[in-house]
């Protein structure tokens, strides 16, 4: 005989996914006050596809990619030259241009007096000072960067300083910029994936986790969401907590590339959720109710896509009354755990429930795909997570070889995490969301949204940073 908890039996007969046995949110058990709400206790129907869609891959690459990764740190020893052009172009034209940060603090102002020229010139700044204080593995270097680049019209973004540990130098300064523009390279990729990227993955767990235990699965907003909630909390865990994670950076695994030691992990995971205060480059984590801003052609990208969904989204929610309960009790949860998303006296003010849903939604398909296809295709020898060189102390430092800057098992290392974490492998795929709508007039506007997705592909204005067949629905990689 089976025995049915009579709470559990009240949610089913509400048609919840979960009830009160779902994965809520609850406060980070490695650092509540700096790391966002995750869920922990996880279904086992969720572990099993896990396991069975994401591990079994992670498996496959560890058995076969190390040939490849092998033959290619064997081809490719060391660094590779790195123009001044092609580190411009690395944040002018990837995802590495949401670091361009237009907001000049006093100490930035101060430091850079000199160089700011003209007013006929917009300055940005890319500041990867958290870089300062990360716990090191063995004989790799790090160092905090803070760059000046400039906008002219007509003329484009140029490097024109960068300000690493207490030295300032400018490309004049041959060999010790040269030297410099590693570690700022080095920094950007460590913040991409351990500081920025992660605002897409850990923030979003508390509305996937109470979206699954509070909206009954008959009701139009859960339908809306369900294809973008599969697989994200069993492999957000698994990032964070698992032993194995590429995260943790444990040397005796053949993945794990990163320069620091696990605690680094998370200083530069509050560095991105909590901010670093008077840093307006590490601003404190706020839910999002509108597109990123980017300056560059990555933001312009994103911006089309967001808009797109929010088109389609703004239509399915129309048919929702205003006031709403469950979605009321919805919005109060989640603002309880996720700062900056509308409670219940806000949800339905303005445009901000379609706001709201509409970010969740991008950010997890568009936005998180984006991410990964467009990094994942830059050089492991021009971009480096670990570097094997100190940074420079003077402006005549001698020229450093290249060879000898990263060693072959970093390259190593960093060729089998793209392979196996980096790199894009979507299973469901956003050009192909199914809502799974009842009613006649939502599944003609689902069908609509496929289509209008192939429209705006189609008109991009600028580079395609991701083929919509290569968009996934959820965080599934």
């Amino acid at each position: 005989m089976i025995v049915v908890h009579p709470s559990q039996k009240y949610f089913s007969e509400l048609g919840l996914e979960y009830g009160i046995f779902g994965p809520w949110p609850v406060p980070s058990p490695v650092s509540p006050n700096n790391l966002p709400p995750t869920a922990i206790h996880l279904p086992k129907e969720e572990i099993k596809e896990f396991r069975q869609f994401i591990v079994s891959r992670y498996l496959r690459s560890v058995k076969w990619s190390w040939k490849d990764a092998l033959l290619y740190a064997l081809r490719n020893p060391g660094l590779a030259p790195v123009s001044n052009e092609e580190f411009v172009n690395l944040f002018a034209n990837t995802p590495f241009g949401r670091f361009l940060n237009p907001t000049l603090d006093p100490r930035d102002i101060t430091t850079f007096k000199k160089l700011l020229r003209t007013k006929q010139e917009k300055f940005f700044k890319v500041d990867f000072s958290a870089m300062a204080n990360l716990p090191l593995i063995g004989k790799v270097y790090c160092a905090p960067t803070v760059s000046l680049f400039a906008k002219k019209p007509d003329v484009g973004l140029q490097v024109v300083a960068i300000l690493i540990n207490d030295l300032l130098l400018e490309p004049a300064d041959g060999h010790a910029f040269e030297q410099a523009k590693y570690f700022v390279l080095q920094g950007a990729a460590n913040h991409l994936i351990g500081c920025d990227h992660p605002r897409l993955h850990f923030p979003m767990n508390a509305i996937n986790s109470i979206t699954k235990s509070v909206m009954p699965k008959a009701h139009i907003l859960f339908k809306l969401l369900k294809p973008h909630l599969w697989l994200q909390l069993p492999l957000d865990f698994a990032v964070l907590h698992h032993k194995k994670s590429v995260g943790h950076n444990h040397e005796h695994e053949i993945y794990t590339p990163f320069p620091w030691k696990m605690a680094g992990f998370y200083d530069l995971l509050s560095a991105g959720y909590k901010g670093i205060p008077g840093n307006s480059s590490y601003p404190k984590y706020q839910y999002p109710l509108q597109c990123p801003t980017i300056h560059t052609d990555y933001g312009i990208f994103l911006r089309q896509y967001y808009d797109c969904i929010h088109a389609f989204v703004d239509k399915v929610l129309s048919g929702i009354r205003r006031q709403d309960e469950h979605v009321l009790r919805w919005a109060h949860y989640i603002s309880q755990q996720v700062p900056g998303f509308p409670d219940p006296s806000k949800i339905f003010e303005d445009n901000l429930f379609t706001n709201a849903v509409t970010t969740f939604i991008f950010n997890v398909s568009v936005f998180h795909s984006a991410d990964h296809h467009s990094y994942s295709g830059e050089s492991v020898n021009q971009v480096p997570l670990r570097l094997r060189f100190p940074p420079p102390r003077s402006k005549t430092s001698s020229p450093i070889d290249l060879k000898k800057g990263i060693y072959r098992q970093d390259v190593f290392r960093q060729y089998m995490a793209t392979e196996m974490f980096f790199r894009d492998f979507p299973i469901s795929k956003l050009a192909d969301v199914n809502y799974e709508f009842e009613s006649v007039q939502l599944m003609r506007l689902n069908a609509q949204f496929r289509e209008d997705l192939k429209k705006n592909e189609a008109r991009l204005t600028v580079r395609n940073y991701v083929p919509l067949e290569q968009i996934a629905c959820s965080i599934q990689y």
